[in-house]
């Protein structure tokens, strides 16, 4: 039997991590710098979330995460891009508030969710899901809980991702795409989700860092060289999560080693397919570097029937 679902996208609007300082080694300066907020709203509006206002199906809500210290002017423009949408809103976060929001109790507590199960799944605020992705993961969830109905909470990600290297040239005015050029087989961040009972003490997404998705909680798709006592203290972790949310059998499942993940892109390319951003920046520039012998020009048409951006926006007003 197929249970309802409310599905919750969560993005991070330059949050603060640590109740000092800014982000990753950045000043809270830097975080909150205008000039770079204001390119980042450019990514928000006509790459994140044009994706899936664009897409062919919605989540039931998206929450976009931002600081109590997000200037003003900001906030604003943030909120007016969103506004016309019913399905989504801000929500206001103290400094290091997000270190302890690994139940979805934590965040959505106070939301009165009626369904049964609830869907997180993480998009950060310059990156973009396929068109159908949201209608796919929600599809592939109803069959898992045909296949698994006594599981309280399962994650999904997808490995699927293209890159778009923002370097604008004569021959090339909106840069390059590229296939992910990370080199190793672990879920990315973009669409990374989990599906959990309705229960305050059911895990989200930021229970679990993506990269070690597959190495905990899969066999088949773990790495060869994975933290074996990271694995072992995580499903000890997530099996006092199932004791309170008293699903004994998931206990016994957890130490058997059954699989607590889904790689989605499994012999499915291009349904769960994402668009990860290369740009000045974010802390990923390095990337830019990487796969340029498998990069082409970005073409326009294709970004916005695959991903529904805006390129030439972007790129002009960043």
């Amino acid at each position: 039997m197929v249970t309802q679902v409310f599905h919750v996208i969560l993005t991070r609007f330059s949050i603060r991590e640590q109740a000092e300082g800014g982000f990753e080694g950045r000043s809270k300066e830097w975080l909150f710098d205008e000039v770079r907020l204001a390119q980042k709203l450019t990514l928000f509006e006509h790459v994140s979330f044009s994706s899936i206002a664009r897409g062919s199906e919605q989540p039931d809500l998206l929450l976009v995460l931002i600081d109590e210290e997000l200037p003003k002017t900001i906030r604003q423009r943030l909120e007016h891009i969103i506004e016309p949408f019913s399905w989504a809103q801000t929500f206001e976060l103290k400094p290091g508030v997000i270190n302890n929001m690994q139940n979805i109790g934590s965040f959505l507590g106070d939301f009165g969710i009626k369904s049964d199960f609830i869907l997180t799944t993480n998009l950060d605020d310059d990156d973009a899901l396929g068109t159908d992705y949201v209608e796919n993961l929600k599809n592939h969830v109803k069959q898992h809980q045909i296949q698994r109905p006594l599981q309280p909470f399962h994650y999904f990600g997808s490995i699927d991702m293209q890159e778009w290297d923002i370097l604008p040239s004569k021959d090339s005015p909106l840069g390059f795409l590229k296939p992910y050029s990370g080199g190793v087989l672990f879920v990315l961040s973009t669409g990374f989700s989990v599906l959990t009972k309705n229960d305050p003490n059911g895990p989200g997404i930021f229970s679990l860092s993506h990269s070690r998705c597959l190495d905990y909680l899969t066999k088949k798709h773990r790495r060869q060289k994975y933290d074996r006592n990271g694995r072992f203290r995580f499903r000890i972790r997530l099996a006092f999560q199932a004791l309170k949310m008293k699903s004994w059998r998931t206990i016994i499942a957890l130490a058997v080693g059954q699989d607590f993940a889904t790689r989605l892109d499994e012999k499915r390319i291009g349904e769960f397919q994402g668009l990860i951003i290369n740009h000045g920046d974010n802390l990923q520039r390095s990337r830019i570097k990487n796969g340029i012998n498998k990069r082409l020009p970005a073409n326009d048409k294709l970004l916005a029937s695959t991903f529904n951006v805006n390129a030439k926006e972007v790129v002009t007003n960043i």
